[in-house]
């Protein structure tokens, strides 16, 4: 007897938190992401911890950029796994956090390119995610760093 597995992929796992974060739709996002996950991000000097803390970095992400779109590259998955190269662009109408601290808004179009890798677990939900680009990148753009 062949048993259909009714998880997603960790292709559909990805492309369904991208597609919930480009609609800006907070629930169906939290709905993907383990209680436990952890992300790294490189502008914070610790991992984010927890499905709370990832919800308020997403919140304020929205806050500082409320038309941020996030498009895909490249996306690459094999059997928990998923990378996913990708461009971010919006306007910076709020405050974003650096790695100096927050970045008052701008006002400025910001665009940047990086990568993430992503974990899935055996309920098909992200449990881990490490992000990678450069985060010198956006005070560049907003003229506050050479």
């Amino acid at each position: 007897m062949i048993v259909k597995d009714d998880l997603l992929t960790s292709e559909e796992v990805a492309r369904k938190s991208i597609d919930a974060f480009n609609r800006h739709d907070k629930a169906a996002y939290a709905a993907l992401i383990a209680p436990d996950a952890v992300a790294y991000d490189p502008v914070y000097p610790e991992p984010l911890r927890g499905k709370t803390a990832i919800m308020k970095d997403l919140d304020a992400s929205f806050a500082a950029l409320p038309d941020v779109h996030y498009e895909i590259l490249r996306l690459l998955a094999k059997h928990r796994d998923a990378v996913v190269e990708f461009r971010i662009v919006g306007t910076h109408t709020g405050s974003i956090q650096g790695l100096s601290g927050s970045i008052p808004a701008t006002n400025k179009k910001a665009s940047w390119t990086g990568a993430e890798f992503l974990r899935i677990d055996s309920k098909g939900l992200i449990m881990e995610e490490r992000r990678y680009f450069d985060p010198e990148n956006l005070p560049k753009q907003f003229g506050l760093a050479k």
